[in-house]
């Protein structure tokens, strides 16, 4: 009979290693895997929301917020969630997360972000005195141009409320640093008081768009504003430099317009010729 020959011990050891992980793998052979670490859980969480992918981003906060409800990282998941509704364009349900965060952490740095963002969703859906209580609590804090943002809007509010000195006063406060949202204010300023016919005013307000902020979309928007403020302040001689700044820039009637300004202001000032030159730049028509 052949003798057998068998495998060597290092052999069989080889064979026993390889196969381990297989019996790893096998059903009941091991306790259940671990749950994921908070840390992993809110970081691929992040993940999502820096890639852009909101809605996954929502669904992944809210998860982590309900798995680890004690974790230090709960208060920015539940700002991180708010954004994403937001981004995904769920205002109802961003709004309701903002004020949650608002309510349970005053105190937060997010909280000013968090109350403007509230803010910024009542203005939209017409609720007044909720947008004035956000806006009032974002506005004493965070970046100056959050505070400068706060403030516009609560001049809006103001102004859709008929409340013209408290807009004109949060114009005024959303004006000071130079932020995006100081040119819209002066305009804003400019405008409040073009509609009352408060000439000083407006001219002041539209000066100083111009001087702070020339060529800028609400510096060209006001057009010939200002030359009118000015005209109607007996500032005649500013009034003509103004219409003949404006005036290349404008077409049609709103030229002719400036020409008139210009031509009457220099009448004012007693100087003929140069009010002839400015009147017979007016089409005829």
């Amino acid at each position: 009979m052949p003798v057998r020959s068998f495998p060597r011990l290092g052999a069989l050891l080889a064979c026993f290693l390889l196969a381990a992980p297989l019996a790893a793998q096998t059903p009941g052979a091991t306790a259940e895997a671990r749950p994921e670490r908070p840390a992993q859980a809110f970081e691929a969480a992040r993940v999502l929301f820096d890639g852009g992918h909101y809605g996954a981003a929502e669904r992944a906060f809210a998860d982590f917020l309900e798995r680890h409800p004690r974790d230090v990282r709960v208060p920015e998941a539940l700002f991180r969630q708010a954004e994403s509704a937001l981004a995904t364009r769920d205002d109802r349900a961003a709004a309701a997360l903002f004020d949650a965060f608002a309510t349970r952490y005053p105190t937060s740095p997010l909280a000013p972000r968090a109350r403007l963002a509230l803010g910024r969703y009542y203005v939209a859906s017409g609720d007044d005195a909720l947008a004035e209580d956000a806006l009032l609590a974002a506005s004493g804090r965070g970046p100056a141009a959050s505070r400068a943002e706060a403030h516009y809007l609560l001049g809006l509010v103001y102004s859709r409320q008929n409340r013209l000195a408290g807009a004109a006063a949060a114009f005024e406060r959303a004006a000071v640093d130079d932020t995006p949202w100081a040119p819209r204010a002066l305009y804003a300023i400019g405008a409040l008081a073009t509609d009352a016919r408060d000439w000083a005013a407006a001219a002041d307000a539209l000066g100083r768009l111009r001087a702070r902020y020339p060529g800028s979309p609400e510096d060209v928007t006001s057009g010939l504003a200002l030359a009118d403020a000015l005209f109607r302040t007996g500032r005649y001689a500013d009034a003509a430099d103004e219409a003949g700044r404006r005036r290349p820039t404008l077409t049609g009637d709103d030229a002719d317009r400036a020409a008139l300004v210009k031509g009457e202001a220099r009448l004012l000032l007693g100087q003929r010729l140069p009010a002839d030159t400015a009147l017979a730049a007016v089409s005829p028509d």
